[in-house]
């Protein structure tokens, strides 16, 4: 699919078919549910190595297990990453840095009237 023919009913799928994402070492952040999650699925489907980073662990389980049972358990993993905690950005940081692909898909407030804005 071309680039200037994505619009507000394309879907994740489509605008990732062409890209060939084999290798390459992609950081989720937020990937517990939502659009992080979505995010993460559709990067393993596309031959990605995942690494979905969050603060709960648990809220992540279902999520990794869904996405390695249908691409392959090699290609996601979870980390625990709390950044007001160094000891646990410690741990995350050697995928980081390898990384060629970061998503950080949380809400992220702006001022003005209440609206969240993704930055995924």
């Amino acid at each position: 699919m071309k680039a200037n023919s994505f619009g507000p009913t394309t879907t994740a799928e489509q605008a990732i078919s062409d890209v060939d994402l084999l290798g390459v070492r992609a950081i989720v952040t937020g990937g517990s549910s939502g659009i992080g999650a979505e995010t993460a699925r559709v990067l393993a489907s596309a031959g990605a190595q995942v690494t979905v980073a969050v603060r709960s662990l648990a809220a992540l389980r279902n999520v990794a297990k869904a996405i390695g049972a249908r691409y392959g358990e090699n290609t996601v993993r979870v980390a625990a990453l709390d950044l007001a905690n160094l000891a646990s950005v410690a741990v995350v940081t050697p995928p980081i840095t390898q990384a060629r692909l970061i998503a950080s898909c949380r809400p992220r407030l702006r001022p003005g009237p209440p609206m969240a804005e993704w930055t995924c």
